[in-house]
């Protein structure tokens, strides 16, 4: 398909919605109740991070993911190690200060 960047499990990124910072997934309907009821639990009681909507949970859980694997001691790691996340490589075991991958590869 022309201006695919990524094909991975069903997700399409194409270019134009990389520029838009856009990118369109579906979510189980089960996925999407959890999800609103735990922002109504976080409205409520305070949590430490505070969401607006479910949007922006999900925008903070991804930016977590992407941190573990862009800083291999980060807490965030923890995360991607039980979900078999991290990729069997040296490239994997090194620090990243930019997102993507790097220059020169």
């Amino acid at each position: 398909m022309e201006g695919q960047t990524a094909l991975t499990k069903g997700v399409v990124v194409t270019k134009e919605q990389q520029k838009e910072n856009t990118m369109n997934v579906e979510i189980e309907e089960v996925i999407i109740k959890e999800l609103t009821y735990m922002l109504e639990l976080h409205l409520q009681h305070g949590p430490a991070e505070y969401f607006k909507n479910v949007e922006q949970m999900i925008a903070f859980i991804l930016g977590s993911i992407v941190d573990g694997y862009r800083y291999p001691r980060s807490w965030e790691r923890n995360l991607l190690i039980p979900m078999n996340l991290v990729a069997n490589c040296q490239e994997h075991n090194l620090y990243r200060a930019d997102y993507g991958k790097p220059e020169g590869e």
